[in-house]
């Protein structure tokens, strides 16, 4: 299908690799051997691939989620969460130092792993005034808690208080591909979305929050998206 829908970049979810019984402690001593399983499935996609999250021992035993940029099944960029949730400190998820580009060539991806988009503030140490930030897209791999009963008025504010402002601010797309049911105890809620300078250009339907989709999106807008239900 990646070939055929010509697809450049792919993006999975926080926390992808991981299902309803796992725990934090668990999956992270597993951290070599899912990114080496990961790897090799996507050796031949003729894409880059963003990894989502992987939760990761360091030596002092605490943990850190990373996101890794793979090409041809090779890490070629990485990043760690700098802004953990309350729930992730209480299980031992350090922070990372800082907010990182991944160079791609000539232009340049900003990774961000959930709620490091409420670390706007530390953008200025990567842009400066932001003139030119010579972005093309923000990457956004997130765990979205499910809130029950919100409104979907309610929904649609926040994405554009955060992601179309974040959006606008760098001048590049932000592309959020969110993970979906129960993981860790918790449950959650798969509101990806593509958001642009100028407005919203996709997101899942609050009807489909709580399947897994596929969706392949046109970051220009210049053709619809086309949609794919997983298996759950």
């Amino acid at each position: 299908m990646l070939q055929r829908a010509g697809v450049d970049l792919v993006v999975f979810p926080e926390y992808a690799w991981y299902g309803p019984s796992d725990l934090h402690a668990s999956v992270a001593d597993r951290y070599m051997s899912l990114l080496a399983e990961v790897r090799a499935a996507t050796r031949a996609w003729p894409a880059w691939v963003v990894t989502g999250t992987f939760l990761h021992r360091r030596p002092d035993g605490t943990l850190e989620s990373v996101s890794h940029l793979l090409r041809n099944g090779e890490v070629r960029a990485t990043y760690v969460k700098v802004n953990p949730t309350d729930r992730e400190r209480q299980v031992g998820i350090q922070a990372g130092r800082s907010l990182t580009l991944w160079e791609i060539g000539p232009v340049r991806w900003l990774p961000l792993i959930c709620a490091d988009v409420f670390c706007q503030d530390r953008l200025t140490d990567l842009f400066g005034d932001f003139e030119d930030t010579g972005l093309q897209v923000v990457i956004v791999p997130t765990a979205s808690p499910y809130r029950a009963g919100e409104p979907v008025q309610a929904k649609w504010e926040r994405d554009e208080r955060i992601f179309q402002a974040l959006a606008r601010r760098v001048g590049a797309p932000v592309v959020k591909a969110c993970c979906t049911g129960l993981l860790f105890g918790h449950r959650f809620q798969g509101r990806s979305l593509v958001a642009t300078p100028t407005g919203i250009l996709w997101r899942v339907e609050p009807d489909r929050e709580q399947r897994p989709l596929l969706a392949v999106v046109d970051l220009q807008g210049v053709t619809p998206p086309l949609l794919e239900e997983l298996a759950a």
